[in-house]
């Protein structure tokens, strides 16, 4: 026993030294997060030319190729770091010193700059004071879009009255932001911050003109749910009040922002069906199939096998050329829809042309960056032989609600909340001219204080005002026939949706 004890010291040290080995983070260099495809596993620390180092303890947000931004810890203590990698980084970086230092200029709130420096391997790097307990607009804005009965529009002009004034200040500075989403607002606490200095910049002329500053407001306006901006005149108040020189021109503004909630939708529905943050994508001879990155693992399984799950699970509708079913993995429920073939003419009909379920996918898409609820589009699945298109699959996350037909009664008419949320949706699927083109009222579910539109199979957003008023006439006239024509639901219904042309 007593020759066993010298010993002791050297195994503590050897258990120590590899304690600390694991401990360590990893090491990493601008051309290895420039490969990377997935964010960078944490933590992991970058080598700084100063010789130190800065240790990432959290990725917010990755640009495979381009950028990776997170929370940080160093000599500094806790700070946000953006590191710039890509080919174009230097000039990135640059634009981001510069625009957070014009908006401390112009008296914006932002964080301010602790450090900007090039990195010994390529990259560069900035980083800027962390705000302890700070959270996006986009959180708060969510956080009001899934409060059962909080959109009314005194909610949304608390919510984001502190924007639209802040916004005003920055255009009365002679700035703009050209990357106006609510990611891009802090809210600390009472104060408001605007980030992203890559994105501001001056008015493209002397002095920033009122088409200027309308255009970048439009951009503003359009990242918010159509809903939210049927009654607009409270939070253009608020702009006012930072920003009084904006012309009272409602036409003009109402096109800037139809122009600019196009543009959106077009970008948004462009990253459908490619690889992104948002979606894996995958293309070959036999198929196609596009996931959500942050579903992938769970839905693994049945990407690799849709009909062995939906043959287990529940049937929901069983038709000639569509079957549905939900079904359960792990904890999570979803619903499957497999577009059927009927036949070979059915089959030469489909071949080349998008599939029924594409169209569904990207209506579901339409539908989330206008803020109108439907369940979540998680992956699309399609059968194909070469260009030739087969069978598809669509797979949604599952949403609880009551369909209307059961919840609303004939014979009264609606709950306040209820018939107000179906008058506000219509109000928005007309102005932005989108038809359902099959409103039966198990087409509609009510589910956390909102209507879902589920089934998109034939969702349409019409270019011109005569083809979108014919088909709203059948949408409504569908949607009434729910219910008996001398009851007063009907009646209620008549009076109250928009009118048909």
């Amino acid at each position: 026993m007593t020759g066993s004890a010298p010993h002791q010291p050297i195994i503590d040290e050897q258990a120590t030294a590899l304690d600390t080995l694991q401990a360590t983070p990893p090491l990493l260099d601008t051309a290895e997060l420039k490969t990377l495809e997935a964010p960078p596993d944490v933590p992991f620390e970058i080598r700084r030319s100063n010789g130190g180092s800065l240790s990432f303890v959290s990725v917010l947000r990755h640009l495979p190729g381009k950028r990776v931004v997170g929370e940080a810890r160093g000599p500094e203590g806790r700070v946000l770091a953006k590191l710039f990698v890509g080919d174009a980084g230097k000039r990135h970086w640059e634009r981001e010193v510069s625009g957070i230092r014009a908006l401390i200029r112009a008296g914006i709130p932002t964080p301010e700059i602790i450090a900007a420096e090039p990195l010994p391997d390529g990259g560069y790097l900035i980083f800027t004071r962390y705000i302890e307990g700070a959270t996006t607009l986009g959180a708060r804005a969510g956080e009001l879009e899934a409060a059962e009965g909080r959109n009314e529009h005194e909610h949304v002009t608390a919510l984001l009255g502190p924007c639209f004034r802040l916004v005003g200040q920055l255009h009365a500075s002679g700035l703009v932001h050209h990357d106006l989403h609510p990611g891009n607002f802090l809210v600390a606490g009472r104060q408001m911050m605007l980030v992203d200095g890559d994105a501001v910049s001056g008015p493209m002329s002397a002095d920033l003109t009122a088409s200027e500053a309308r255009v970048n407001l439009a951009l503003l306006i359009a990242q918010f749910p159509m809903a939210w901006m049927l009654e607009p005149s409270p939070l253009l108040a608020e702009y006012r009040l930072g920003n009084p020189a904006l012309p009272d021109d409602p036409i003009a503004l109402a096109s800037a922002v139809r122009k600019a909630r196009d543009k959106r939708t077009a970008d948004y529905l462009g990253k459908a069906g490619r690889n992104c943050s948002r979606y894996i994508a995958r293309r070959h001879f036999q198929g196609m199939e596009v996931v959500a990155r942050d579903r992938e693992a769970a839905l693994r399984p049945l990407i690799g096998d849709p009909d062995r799950f939906m043959a287990a699970g529940e049937l929901l509708k069983q038709g000639n050329t569509a079957t549905v079913a939900r079904i359960r993995l792990g904890e999570a429920m979803w619903v499957v829809k497999r577009y059927n073939i009927k036949g070979f003419v059915h089959a030469l009909s489909c071949a080349l042309r998008p599939t029924r379920a594409w169209h569904s996918w990207l209506a579901a898409h339409r539908l989330q960056v206008l803020g109108i609820a439907t369940p979540r589009p998680a992956a699309i699945l399609e059968r194909r032989f070469g260009p030739l298109r087969g069978r598809a699959w669509l797979v949604t996350e599952n949403c609880p609600g009551r369909n209307l037909r059961e919840m609303l009664d004939a014979a009264h008419a609606p709950h306040p909340i209820v018939g107000g949320t179906l008058v506000d949706l219509f109000k928005v699927l007309v102005a932005v001219r989108i038809t359902h083109g099959d409103l039966k009222a198990t087409n509609l579910l009510w589910h956390d204080g909102r209507i879902h539109l589920i089934d998109l199979d034939a969702l349409t957003q019409h270019r011109g005002d005569a083809a979108f008023y014919k088909a709203w006439a059948r949408d409504r006239a569908r949607l009434l026939r729910n219910w008996p024509e001398d009851g007063p639901l009907h009646a209620w219904l008549d009076t109250h949706l928009p009118p048909a042309r």
